[in-house]
C-alpha cells in the first residue's frame, strides 16, 4: 500500500474518532433535515391552499382557475434549503475538519516521525487533500440522500430522470464548495501553528467570499441565505449603497454568490435571482476549489516536519 494512501487512511480514521468533527458532522445532518422539513412543509402548506382554493373557485361556474405555482407539479425546487445549508454549516463543518486534518498530527508529535519515514514529500500533501475529498463527499453524500428521501416521501409527482441529474450536479458543486475552504483550511493551518489565528483566518475568508462580497458586488442583500424575490427591484442604500463603486471588484470574488446562482438554476428558482454574476459561477466553483488545493499542497510541501 503507498505511503499517500496509508496516510489518508490514517487522517480520516482520526477525524473520525474526534468528538468535534462527530459533533459538526450531526449539525450538518440536522440542518439538512431542517432543510427538508422546510420543503415538506412548504409542499403542505401550497397543497392545502390548492385544495380549498379550486373547490371554492370550481364551485362558481363564472370563475376561471388558472393554474399557477400553487398546483403540484416537479418538486425540485423545494430543496432550495439545501444551498444556505452547505454554504453555512457545511462550510463550517469543511473549515473545522480542514484544520483538525493537520492540526491531530502537530498535536500529537506525528510529523517529525512521518517526515523521518516518509521518501516522498507530495505524498504527506496528497494524502491530506485526498482525506478531504473523500470527507467532504460523505458530507455532500448525507445531505444528498437526505434531500432524495424528501423528494421521494413529498406528496407531489416523482422527479424526472433530468431533475435527478441537476440535483447530483448541484451536489457535486456543492463538494466543490466545500471542497475549496477545507483545503483552504488545511494551507493555513500548515503555515501557521497557532489553531486560533488558522481558524480565524479560514472564517474571515469564507465570511468575505460567502456574505460580504456578494452585498458588496450584487443588488440582492445576502443572496446566498435568504429569498431575493423580495429585494429584486429593491435599491442599494445606506452603507451598501456608498459603496456600491466596489462592486465591479467584489464581484469576482465572491463565491457565494456564485453557489448561489448555479443552486438556483439548477433547483430551478431561477427567476428570483437579481444579477447574474459577470464572471460564468461555473467558472468560479472550477478555479476556486483548483487554487485552494494547490495552495494546501504548496504549504504542506513547505511544512517543517522535524
Amino acid at each position: 500500500m503507498r505511503p499517500a494512501a496509508l496516510l489518508c487512511a490514517h487522517s480520516l480514521r482520526v477525524l473520525r474518532r474526534e468528538r468535534v468533527i462527530r459533533a459538526i458532522f450531526w449539525l450538518v445532518v440536522a440542518s439538512a433535515l431542517a432543510a427538508a422539513a422546510l420543503g415538506w412543509a412548504e409542499a403542505e402548506t401550497r397543497g392545502l391552499i390548492h385544495t380549498r382554493l379550486a373547490g371554492v373557485l370550481l364551485s362558481k361556474p363564472s370563475t376561471n382557475v388558472v393554474p399557477g405555482q400553487h398546483v403540484p407539479g416537479p418538486s425540485l425546487w423545494l430543496l432550495r434549503d439545501l444551498a444556505p445549508c452547505l454554504a453555512l454549516s457545511g462550510a463550517f463543518a469543511a473549515i473545522m475538519i480542514g484544520h483538525r486534518c493537520l492540526e491531530s498530527d502537530r498535536r500529537a508529535g506525528l510529523l517529525p516521525l512521518i517526515g523521518v519515514r516518509m521518501q516522498d514529500e507530495f505524498d504527506y500533501a496528497a494524502a491530506k487533500v485526498a482525506a478531504l475529498g473523500a470527507a467532504m463527499a460523505v458530507l455532500v453524500g448525507v445531505v444528498g440522500v437526505i434531500g432524495a428521501a424528501a423528494l421521494l416521501a413529498l406528496p407531489l409527482p416523482r422527479p424526472t430522470p433530468e431533475e435527478w441529474a441537476r440535483f447530483v450536479v448541484f451536489l457535486v458543486l456543492g463538494w466543490a464548495y466545500l471542497m475549496t475552504f477545507a483545503t483552504l483550511s488545511l494551507a493555513i493551518t500548515a503555515t501557521n501553528p497557532n489553531p486560533l489565528l488558522a481558524l480565524s483566518g479560514a472564517c474571515v475568508i469564507w465570511f468575505a467570499t460567502t456574505l460580504l462580497l456578494p452585498v458588496l458586488g450584487g443588488d440582492c442583500p445576502l443572496p446566498v441565505t435568504t429569498d431575493t424575490t423580495f429585494f429584486a427591484r429593491a435599491p442599494l442604500t445606506g452603507p451598501v449603497g456608498s459603496a456600491h463603486w466596489l462592486a465591479p471588484i467584489a464581484r469576482p470574488f465572491a463565491l457565494g454568490d456564485a453557489f448561489a446562482h448555479l443552486a438556483r438554476e439548477l433547483l430551478g428558482e431561477g427567476s428570483g435571482r437579481c444579477r447574474a454574476p459577470e464572471v460564468p459561477p461555473m467558472v468560479m466553483l472550477l478555479i476556486a476549489p483548483a487554487l485552494a488545493i494547490a495552495a494546501a499542497v504548496r504549504n504542506c510541501l513547505r511544512l517543517e516536519m522535524c
